[in-house]
């Protein structure tokens, strides 16, 4: 299933704007445009959001929900299984379907490998014959390639909208609040939307040349905590290899020593004992520089 969100529920990957403000920075004349075609757009069309940061994403898309109303919204991420946005239709309730309703479509990224251009220009006439108005949360390099690779389709929107901000410190500010959000372990599907939101925010710092290291290696250490649970070991292991690096890097010791320990619970789930043991030790010893009893204790 995909998420679904409409304008009386909260999506478990929305946190509070008033600790990720980006809202100073938003184009509302953009906003302004997009809402009026909303309202007013009638079936099998579909637009395109450029947009360069998520925190900008999450905040226009409630902005959206509470200008709509009593339009119903919702909200699909895009996942490598499941690449085709007109499979995510059936996903809503049964009194919606045949009806008016925005349908939101995000990290399409993630669906490009696995041959959404094609899919979507072959797939044109299907959209248009669809009762719902389809908006596309893609980044500035897709758009380029959509216009190349499924030109009949992108050249069909009904308009494209530019939500990228141009203040890197508040871009920085946004992730890094976004990036420090505890990891939630009351629902399997809270822990998912999570694992969506900072593997968004991982394809952002990707593209950034100037990005906070050790906020990268913080979001590949959670990715690996929720892999893990999730019975992936060895995309866990890779992401604490990562996140290992990236700490030595910046000689961040407590991350180093937190990232050692998660290995070594991953060796252990794996029975190499030995290994698990080794890496143990290194945490432990790097628990000791820093001074950190809980650590020590743990390990």
């Amino acid at each position: 299933m995909g998420t679904l969100s409409t304008s009386n529920e909260v999506l478990a990957e929305k946190y509070s704007l008033d600790a990720i403000d980006v809202r100073h920075l938003i184009p509302y004349d953009e906003v302004d445009r997009l809402c009026l075609l909303l309202q007013h757009a009638r079936g099998g069309r579909w637009v395109f959001c450029v947009y360069n940061t998520v925190a900008v994403r999450l905040a226009v898309t409630n902005i959206l929900r509470s200008r709509l109303v009593p339009l119903p919204v919702y909200e699909f991420p895009i996942s490598p299984e499941r690449p085709d946005p007109l499979g995510y239709v059936k996903d809503l309730p049964p009194e919606v379907q045949g009806q008016d309703a925005i349908l939101i479509f995000y990290d399409l990224w993630r669906a490009f490998p696995r041959g959404l251009s094609r899919y979507l220009d072959l797939y044109r006439e299907h959209f248009m014959a669809q009762p719902y108005t389809f908006v596309f949360w893609i980044w500035e390099e897709e758009r380029a390639l959509l216009a190349r690779q499924a030109p009949n389709f992108y050249f069909r929107n009904a308009g494209v909208f530019d939500f990228r901000i141009r203040t890197p410190k508040e871009i920085q500010k946004a992730r890094v609040q976004l990036a420090s959000t505890p990891l939630s372990w009351k629902t399997r599907e809270k822990l998912e939307a999570q694992e969506r939101l900072f593997l968004n925010l991982l394809a952002e710092y990707h593209k950034d040349p100037e990005a906070d290291l050790t906020a990268v290696a913080d979001l590949l250490l959670k990715l690996g905590f929720i892999t893990l649970y999730k019975g992936n070991h060895d995309q866990a292991l890779a992401h604490y290899q990562q996140a290992l690096d990236l700490f030595r890097q910046v000689g961040d010791r407590l991350g180093q020593a937190n990232t050692l320990k998660a290995i070594g619970d991953v060796l252990q789930f794996r029975d190499e004992y030995d290994h698990a043991l080794a890496h143990y030790q290194q945490a432990l010893d790097l628990f000791r520089q820093v001074g950190d009893r809980l650590g020590q204790a743990n390990t």
